[in-house]
């Protein structure tokens, strides 16, 4: 029986887009987002571990009653642990960003992937495009401390509540060169005035925790449950030097 040339090429067709989508779908990186460069890798499931800041992934995460925390970081599509010093943080770093804004893509896998586990920094970052309570408190740092900027571009990022630069360009260029002349201490109640208002806007604190913020810090985050306000002893564990994250399991989860 013969079979026509038409059949033999419409099978040969069929054959190989089936193996390009199997290939896409199997071996592939994963993107969330096009524009948001630091989503972009899934977790590989025979690490044994899902929970994922974009590109970096993390071996433990724990629920606690004031957020989740993800610890011990490592890049998704190698499986490589992401060398980190536990300094004690001499620099308070406050970063606005958002999702789909193509040059937050350029500055927060910088940030995210390397930055913040080797240098004496604490990073409070803050999504405001889907989190418009996240965009309140931009609001007040561009009212408040950019007198002459007149719209909230982003990324921005702002140095121990007073320096700042805004755009991409500024940020990779300068950012290194002003943590390493940052004098003092980012200590534990400069990180709460800055999350919960304080001394910063003692007329209209409730927006300062309404939000969802993440609290980078050497090789672990803290992604706040929207509304809850951790206290001083959950702040203490987690910046702690002998961080324990059975500890915190015991005592907040």
């Amino acid at each position: 029986m013969k079979v026509k040339k038409s059949t033999i090429a419409f099978l040969v067709t069929v054959f190989f887009a089936s193996f390009l989508v199997y290939f896409v779908l199997n071996f592939l990186p994963y993107r969330e987002n096009s524009t948001d460069s630091y989503v972009q890798f899934s977790c590989r499931k025979d690490m044994g571990i899902c929970e994922h800041e974009g590109k970096i992934c993390f071996r433990e995460s724990l629920e606690t009653k004031y957020g989740k925390i993800l610890y011990d970081p490592f890049d998704c599509s190698s499986g490589k642990e992401i060398e980190y010093d536990c300094y004690s943080p001499k620099t308070c770093l406050i970063y606005f960003t958002g999702i789909g804004c193509p040059h937050c893509a350029k500055v927060d896998p910088h940030l995210f992937y390397g930055f913040v586990q080797k240098n004496p920094i604490v990073l409070i970052e803050y999504e405001v495009y889907k989190d418009r309570d996240n965009a309140k408190v931009m609001d007040w740092y561009v009212s408040n401390l950019v007198k002459n900027f007149t719209h909230a571009a982003i990324p921005q990022i702002y140095i121990n509540g007073s320096m700042f630069l805004i755009g991409d360009i500024p940020i990779l260029s300068n950012l290194a060169k002003y943590v390493e002349k940052s004098e003092g201490v980012c200590e534990l109640d400069v990180i709460r005035r800055v999350l919960f208002g304080g001394e910063l806007d003692k007329d209209n604190d409730e927006k300062w925790f309404s939000g969802e913020p993440k609290i980078w810090y050497c090789n672990r985050v803290l992604v706040f449950r929207k509304g809850e306000k951790p206290t001083e002893e959950f702040f203490r564990e987690f910046f702690s030097p002998n961080f324990n994250l059975n500890l915190m399991k015991e005592k907040f989860s």
